[in-house]
C-alpha cells in the first residue's frame, strides 16, 4: 500500500503540473484529490450509491459535496458524494494493490514487481489488461530481470491446486509424523 500510495500522489502532482489545478480538496489521509483525478471508494455507502473499491473520475467539487463519474454494470453513471464522505473514504486510484484490482479488466495494465512480490500476485496483475499486459522490474541486465521473474514464480506456490498440496501434506506427514520421530530415536541407540 505504501508503493501503490507514492505511485498515486506521483501521478496527481505529474497530471496537475500539466494541468491548472481546479477544485483541490484534502483528505483526512493527506492526499490532495482535485477535479480529474482518479480516484476510489473505500467505503459502501447506500445514500451516495457507491460501493468500497469503484473507481471514478472527479468531475465537481461544489458547496454540496463531489461529483464523480464512473462506470457501474458497464454504464457511465455520475454520483455525488458528501463533503464528509470525500474526506473520509476517497483516495487516488492512478495505481492500487492487486487485492483491489481482482476482477477488474483494463485496456493496459502495469504491474510493479518487487522482491515481496507473491507469484498469486503477479498472477492477477498480468491478466487484467485486455490488450496489453506490462511488468516493471528493476534489474540491471535482461538475463537478472528474467532471473527475478522465474524467482516470483516461486515464491508463492500454494496455488498449484489440490493435488499438489496433498503430496506436500504427505511429504511433510513422513518427515515430521510419528514414524518419523521412531525412526530418529531409532538411530540413537
Amino acid at each position: 500500500r505504501d508503493q501503490v500510495a507514492r505511485i498515486n500522489a506521483l501521478a496527481h502532482r505529474e497530471r496537475a503540473a500539466a494541468l491548472e489545478p481546479r477544485g483541490r480538496f484534502g483528505t483526512r489521509s493527506g492526499e490532495r484529490i482535485e477535479v480529474g483525478d482518479r480516484v476510489a471508494t473505500r467505503r459502501n455507502d447506500p445514500h451516495a450509491d457507491v460501493a468500497n473499491r469503484e473507481t471514478w473520475t472527479v468531475r465537481r467539487a461544489d458547496r454540496k459535496g463531489v461529483v464523480l463519474r464512473g462506470q457501474v454494470d458497464g454504464r457511465v453513471v455520475g454520483r455525488r458524494v458528501s463533503w464528509d464522505y470525500a474526506r473520509e473514504h476517497l483516495e487516488l486510484a492512478y495505481a492500487t494493490t492487486t487485492y483491489g484490482v481482482q476482477g477488474e479488466t483494463v485496456s493496459v495494465a502495469h504491474v510493479a514487481v518487487g522482491t515481496h512480490t507473491s507469484a498469486s500476485s503477479a498472477y492477477v496483475g498480468m491478466t487484467r489488461g485486455r490488450d496489453r499486459n506490462v511488468a516493471h522490474l528493476v534489474a540491471e541486465s535482461v538475463e537478472e530481470a528474467r532471473n527475478q521473474w522465474v524467482r516470483v514464480f516461486g515464491r508463492d506456490r500454494a496455488d498449484l491446486g489440490p493435488a499438489h498440496a496433498a503430496q506436500r501434506a504427505a511429504e511433510d506427514i513422513e518427515r515430521f509424523g510419528p514414524r518419523a520421530r521412531q525412526g530418529a530415536t531409532a538411530g540413537l541407540h
